[in-house]
Parts: C-alpha cells; structure tokens; sequence
C-alpha cells in the first residue's frame, strides 16, 4: 500500500523550484590522426553498432579512422593511404555510407586541384573491420570541392554527390548506374542534402564562396534536377560551410551558412521549399568553415555548432531560441578555446541519448570529442505517467523527469512539452491524484491531481521556451523518511487567444507524473 508524504514540511521542503545546474560539453579525449585534418565523418566502420569516426588528412594524402567503443572512447587512428592522380592536393572532403551492402559503412573521399591540375575522389570500401580497400568505382578526376553520401532517387542505394560534378548513382553492390544530374555552382564548396521541399525525396544544397549564394537542386528526374534555386546567403562573404536543420520548430527546414573571412554565420528560414535570409551573426571566432545544426542541449529547439579555424572559439555552440532569427552578438557557449577547428560531427557518442561532438583541429592534428552534460527527459524509475488532461493548441502536453527521483538528488527536473511559446502557466503539485481526471472548476480543464481531497497542494509559475518546452527543477531533501512517499504533478497553461481558442477559456493541462521518492 503506498503512502503519502507526511503533512506540509517535507513537500515543501522537496518541491521547491530550484536552477537547473549549467549544462555543458565536457571535454573528453583527443586522438592523434594524420596531417591538417580538414574533414570528419561517421559510421560503422567494423558493423558492431557502435559510431566510428573517419577523417581525412590533406597533407599526409591519407585517411585516419578511429574506431568507437560506444562507451565515449575510440581507438588509436588506423591510417589508410589514398592515390589521386598526380598534382592533386590531399583529401579534404570524406563521406560515408554502405555502397556495396555489406551492411558496413565505406568512404568517399575528394581532393582539390593542385594549381588548376590533378585533383579527384575514390571510395574506400570497408573490408568489416576498420580497414579499407581502395576503388576507382565511382571516382571522378579534376577538381572536386565536396563529396556527400546519399539516396537521392529513393532506391535503397547510396549515391555520391561530387561538386563540382554530378550525382552518381549507384547499384548497391559497389557499381553505378551511371550520372543523373549535374552539381555545380560559379565556385562550389561544401554540399548537404535534407527534403527541402517536403516531396518525400532529398535535395541538395551547395554553398558557393566566391559569390555569397547557395544553390539549391529539387525534384531529381532522370534527366536532371526539375528546379535549381539560387539564393542570396548576406554577403559579401567567402561562404565556406552549409548546414540543414529545423531552428524555429515548424517542421521545415532552416539554413545555417558558415561565411569565412567575414568571421561570421548566417540563418536562413525555410519557407515553402525555398530559404529566405534572417539574420547574420558572430560565430564565436575567425574563419569559420562548418557548421551543424541539431538540438544539442536536449532544450527541444535546433542549435547551432560552429568550427573556427583561426583566433577566437575553436568550437563554439550558438543556443537556439526557437527561431530562424539570432542578434549579431547572440550568445556563444564556448566548447574548444583554440586549436583551429575545420570540421565536426554530432553524434551519441558513448550511447546515453545525449548529443556529443567530435571534431578535427589543424593546430593539434586531432579529433577532439566533447560529451554532452545535458538532461534527458523519460519515465525513470520512480515516475509514472497517467492520463491526458486537457490537449492545447499543440496537442497533448506530457510530462517527464530526467532521472529516478532519489533522496538527496539535487538535479532532478521535470519537463513538460507542447506548451505555448513563451507562454505562462503553473506546475501544480498535491499528495492525492485524480487519475480519471475531472474538470474541477468547470472550465474546460481536466486535473489529474485532487486539490480537495490533498492535504496540501502546492503551484509553482513557469514560462515555457519559444519551442514550447518547460523545465523545472525540484532538488530532493537527504530525508529517508520521504522514501517511499508519493507526489503528483500536473503542469497547467493558458492559451493567447490568437493562437487557438477551441476550448471555452483558453486552458490546457498536461499528463499527470507520480512520483516516488526512492533510497
């Protein structure tokens, strides 16, 4: 039979609304590769599981793969020599995917022209277990600014993307099915794909340094791409990296551009399978060359991660704010203090559902991996949730907790989502639940907590973000006497009235979370 929490002092004492302890990327090992890494990938290189990371080296003309433990940590670099053909520069662009379907991950790598000579990509088809074979398969000569691995005609294949240069579609086995649309721009340099249009087949988007625009391919046919979009990025800025993610949470996705020599990223909205100029920001240092967005701080909206090859934040995260929209000194969360930053990956690299980085550094000649410190939101043991309550303009609202809900805890948190934007409501708190749920004050808000039957209730104001996400923080007393008592929660919201007002005052509550304070 459970029991509730004895009288007021001890809720009390355990529901009261503390900080969130600062999240952060902790720096975790660095890794020795090849000379001038100037690009990163992943995969599974060896088919247990697990992330591995492949990088390419330009002035060591080889490639360093490290393979991941899935615990956080890698192996020593395993270097694996590439041939171009004479005069061309060492790679600097590298991609992944299985080509072959072994069901392990290979490589494509480009080379740059020498002075207007030599240059060119092979693929390295992996032999299972961190080792590679080289191929002329799909290789190309000339210059080749960017490489990208992807389905682009939805077969099931992988297809390699070469700018400039075309998409080269494969057969599955290795092979290719021949060339179907051509990829170039006045002076190409990073490519990326994403469904920008929303059709249910991926586009690409390459950036172009020379003239402050990116070009963006839809609609694949098998005579070509059916439209080609050039677009304007703010410049006059040397545009040197492009990223695809959704910042302001409407499903679409955004644009983020690195622009080099103007030391500077800009946001890019997506509209209607087309991109419109927002904003153009610090970047946290100089020379910045990628970007990646993702929601790295587990916040619920897109961030941006930024690599700086000159003075300032070698590796630095710009916070999203729930919109396509950032102010020139938007605040900058320092990863890496120094060490010319080229490129990175995100990725769950010691396999904790947190978003981690790994990243090359010219200065050091390394991959540096940073763990995320962030809070990740479930159903732990020692919470449960119940009901629906009432859904708002978003849908129904749940409610989570980071962790077990253990005595003496100082960073447990509970979370609810689909809040309003920036909205104002109320975590609500009592030791009896309503698990049927009723609508106590006739206003068209179902409860899942007994106001009346509790001995004590408790409600705590909150704000949610602008992606609807809100976060409490509910630090618990070294008190055994609390084990086993119950809490239950339940957040509740008011609606603007522009925004929806299906219901009679414009009032939603979320899911119900009961709680057990455990040993």
């Amino acid at each position: 039979m459970s029991r509730r929490l004895p009288l007021a002092a001890p809720l009390l004492g355990m529901v009261t609304a503390g900080s969130l302890s600062a999240q952060s990327l902790t720096p975790g090992p660095r890794y020795s590769v090849g000379v001038d890494p100037y690009a990163i990938t992943k995969g599974d290189f060896n088919g247990d599981g697990r992330v591995d990371l492949a990088v390419a080296n330009k002035s060591t003309i080889d490639i360093s793969t490290l393979l991941g433990a899935g615990v956080g940590t890698f192996s020593s670099a395993i270097a694996h020599s590439v041939a171009f053909q004479p005069l061309a520069n060492g790679p600097d662009s590298i991609a992944a995917a299985d080509f072959n379907g072994d069901g392990v991950d290979d490589l494509v790598v480009g080379a740059k022209a020498n002075g207007g000579s030599g240059g060119g990509s092979t693929v390295l088809l992996s032999l299972g277990n961190g080792h590679f074979v080289q191929t002329s398969a799909f290789a190309p000569s000339g210059d080749v600014e960017s490489v990208l691995a992807a389905d682009m005609n939805g077969d099931g294949y992988a297809d390699i993307i070469y700018a400039p240069g075309s998409v080269v579609l494969g057969n599955g086995s290795g092979g290719i099915l021949g060339s179907a649309a051509q990829v170039s721009s006045q002076f190409p340099r990073e490519l990326t794909a994403g469904d920008v249009d929303l059709d249910g087949h991926l586009d690409i988007v390459l950036a172009d340094w020379g003239n402050s625009h990116v070009y963006v391919f839809t609609k694949l046919t098998a005579t070509g791409f059916g439209s080609t979009q050039v677009i304007f990025a703010g410049g006059p800025y040397w545009i040197t990296g492009v990223a695809l993610g959704d910042l302001d949470g409407d499903g679409l996705l955004d644009m983020v551009t690195a622009n080099g020599e103007a030391n500077t990223l800009s946001s890019l909205r997506g509209i209607n399978g087309s991109f419109e100029l927002k904003s153009t920001f610090n970047s946290g240092g100089t020379l910045p060359l990628r970007a990646a967005i993702s929601d790295v701080n587990n916040d619920g909206m897109g961030d941006i991660v930024a690599t700086n090859s000159s003075v300032g934040y070698a590796l630095a995260l710009i916070p999203g704010n729930g919109s396509a929209t950032f102010p020139f000194n938007t605040p900058v969360v320092p990863i890496a203090l120094a060490g010319n930053a080229t490129d990175l990956v995100v990725a769950d690299l010691n396999a904790d559902a947190s978003a981690d980085i790994a990243a090359t550094f010219l200065a050091t000649n390394s991959v540096g991996t940073y763990f995320g410190d962030w809070l990740v939101f479930g159903d732990p043991i020692g919470t449960a949730s119940y009901g629906v309550g009432t859904p708002g303009c978003s849908g129904p609202q749940e409610l989570q907790a980071n962790e077990s809900p253990a005595i003496g805890s100082a960073t447990f948190a509970i979370r609810c989502t689909n809040a309003p934007a920036n909205g104002t409501g109320s975590f609500m708190f009592a030791d009896v639940q309503d698990p049927v749920g009723t609508d106590t004050f006739g206003v068209g808000a179902e409860l899942l907590v007994d106001l009346f039957a509790s001995n004590f209730v408790l409600g705590i104001n909150a704000t949610a973000n602008a992606s609807g996400v809100a976060l409490l923080a509910v630090p618990i007393p070294n008190q055994p006497s609390l084990v086993g008592g119950k809490v239950f929660a339940q957040t509740l919201w008011a609606w603007p009235i522009n925004v929806c007002f299906n219901f009679p005052f414009g009032l939603s509550t979320s899911s119900g979370l009961e709680i057990t304070i455990q040993p």
